[in-house]
């Protein structure tokens, strides 16, 4: 085991010089951020959009600027400031996002897991959206409302963000699930909601081998299963219609009792031309979980006008699966697996905490446009330094690290991991420490009756 303060540095090493004052200086001077000599430098600049504690989007210029000049000692105007937000600087906060996107991390709990032999990776791609000021419906147009979209995809068991983009409200999930399937590799999970569901691109999965998913299913779907009699031309061929008896999944969901998992075998998916054979698994929930699913449902309808049918809310007492994972992993399994995608709603959440984008005042768009990146860094910065503390916590203690908790710590110290950043190494480090042990005493998940933590549903911890 790696004593801390080497652990630390490592993490500093992999992480936190992606923010050096080297690389961040070339990125502003191959994005043409910086083409001559200021007074304030491209790291003067990134405190401003990523390490401040000040609100970008709401707070005044003039704030800003005395903000600025209070950490740096450097004096700006309000209107130099504003200049600053321009489409040089959308491509230079872009470079470091990209760039970011790229840095492995150094510890995964595959080798943990329960499941290391079958796959060693996680992959759950999930979107959130924000309403915004109708003020920018030319660049956003959403769905009943101005809105952009965030879509994320991130390694569960390592905390890698695997892709990260915003987009206008309305433009469809599926777009983006169709575009990041022809990147899954071998003993990769994915693991994804309805919106991104494509039939096509799971067959595809399936047919190059050890790439697995478990996806959800629509209250309508119809499924298949062999007919050990179909009829038969003159020449020996199948009659197509015939190949195959269709079933809903309601009628198969109401045959599953209160509280229990079945797995329906001999199943098969697909359309007219293409049916893919599957593992169906439907679990009847508990009592409890389908108040708290309805709950979910009535919300939704109140806050977004939206009305589900009474049929719809009568199958949320059932979840519905199909997957490709081998039968090793056993069908109970196959919805605790599937729940893990929940934590990717966890992120959501942190992030919704810290932005309130409708009450945004008005901006020019450069600007609108440099704090959504801006906020994309801090995100992704806190969320995969948190997951690398995670693995050292539960590594040194056995000791499972609240996510969230530890999220909003680094938010609140991104100041001052900016300013030892500034001194030297030794000094970073030392900041690490603190946070480390302020999450060991902090930070640590609670255990809630009934519902299992990360760790628990990975098998690293029973």
């Amino acid at each position: 085991m790696m004593p801390l303060h080497q652990e630390m540095k490592l993490l500093h090493q992999q992480l936190l010089t992606q923010f050096s004052a080297e690389t961040i200086t070339q990125l502003a001077i191959d994005t043409k951020f910086i083409q001559r000599t200021r007074k304030l430098t491209a790291m003067d600049s990134l405190l401003l959009f990523v390490f401040s504690s000040k609100h970008l989007s709401k707070s005044s210029l003039e704030k800003l600027s005395t903000h600025l000049e209070k950490v740096t000692g450097k004096e700006i105007s309000a209107e130099g400031l504003n200049q600053r937000f321009n489409w040089r600087t959308v491509v230079f906060l872009q470079a470091i996002f990209e760039r970011l996107l790229q840095t492995k991390c150094l510890h995964s709990f595959q080798k943990l897991m329960k499941y290391s032999t079958i796959f060693e990776k996680i992959r759950v791609l999930d979107s959130t959206a924000f309403q915004i000021p109708d003020a920018y419906a030319d660049w956003f147009p959403g769905t009943g409302c101005t809105s952009v979209k965030f879509q994320i995809e991130f390694e569960l068991l390592s905390g890698q963000f695997t892709h990260a983009h915003f987009e206008p409200g309305r433009v469809h999930d599926a777009k983006t699930g169709n575009q990041l399937s022809q990147t899954i590799q071998p003993k990769e999970l994915i693991l994804r909601d309805l919106g991104y569901f494509n039939l096509e691109e799971l067959d595809k999965l399936n047919t190059k081998g050890q790439r697995y998913f478990i996806s959800r299913l629509r209250n309508n779907a119809i499924v298949y299963t062999k007919n050990a009699t179909p009829s038969y031309y003159q020449n020996g061929k199948i009659v197509k219609n015939t190949e195959f008896h269709r079933q809903t999944i309601q009628a198969l969901a109401e045959t599953v009792p209160l509280n229990e998992t079945k797995e329906f075998e001999g199943f098969y998916v697909g359309k007219a031309n293409v049916k893919m054979p599957v593992r169906l698994v439907i679990c009847h929930f508990t009592s409890a979980q389908q108040e708290k699913r309805l709950a979910r449902m009535n919300e939704i309808e109140r806050v977004k006008g939206r009305h589900y049918k009474e049929k719809t809310k009568e199958m949320s007492a059932y979840g519905m699966y199909i997957t490709n994972l081998p039968i090793e992993i056993e069908k109970d399994e196959i919805y605790q697996i599937y729940s893990l995608r929940w934590q990717i709603e966890l992120f959501f959440k942190v992030w919704k905490s810290t932005m309130n984008l409708v009450s945004c005042k008005p901006m020019k768009i450069e600007r609108f446009i440099c704090y959504f990146y801006s906020q994309l860094i801090r995100v992704i910065l806190c969320t995969m330094i948190t997951y690398q503390m995670r693995y050292i916590l539960w590594e040194k203690s056995q000791k499972e690290l609240s996510e969230m908790k530890g999220i909003e710590l680094f938010f609140d110290n991104l100041v001052d991991i900016y300013l030892a950043m500034k001194e030297s190494t030794e000094s970073v480090v030392q900041a690490l420490i603190r946070i480390f042990h302020q999450l060991e005493r902090n930070g640590i998940k609670s255990r809630k009756k009934g519902k299992p933590t990360f760790q628990q549903l990975i098998g690293t911890l029973q």
